[in-house]
């Protein structure tokens, strides 16, 4: 076989060839291979932290993408299929209610130094008034 330059169809079929094997790489419906083994996997002593190797994907399950339900496939490939797709139970992390906690927290803890604060002002005040002298300890222990 001869190195012969490649013609503009060969290197568009080669360049869509690689594309292509990107886009599978990166989708969703790509599924990793198993972690290698390792050569002295067979040689060493099994611990209870091998057990469990690290075989988690970096994407979202499958499942998160596509539900089996009827209207996502079509009426050939559901015909006698009476399996349905659990449901999920788990929480997923919203950063957006996360911050909304927070911004709550945030104001309930200025009322409480806004009350503190008037509170202070007020023993502070009394205690002036009366020519008394009132420690933290005291305002602390009276609220």
């Amino acid at each position: 076989m001869t190195c012969a330059k490649a013609t503009n169809e060969e290197k568009a079929l080669i360049l869509s060839t690689l594309k292509l094997d990107d886009f599978m790489r990166n989708s969703c419906y790509y599924l990793e291979p198993d972690a290698p083994k390792k050569k002295n996997d067979d040689k060493e002593i099994e611990r209870y932290s091998d057990r469990k190797r690290k075989t988690q994907s970096k994407r979202e399950a499958l499942a998160s993408y596509l539900k089996l339900i009827p209207a996502n496939f079509p009426a050939e490939l559901l015909h006698g299929s009476k399996r349905a797709q659990p449901v999920q139970k788990k929480l997923r992390w919203d950063k957006d209610a996360n911050n909304h906690v927070f911004d709550v927290f945030e104001k309930l803890e200025a009322n409480e130094k806004a009350s503190h604060h008037y509170l202070l002002v007020f023993f502070s005040s009394c205690c002036s008034k009366s020519g008394r002298h009132i420690s933290i300890l005291d305002i602390i222990l009276l609220v």
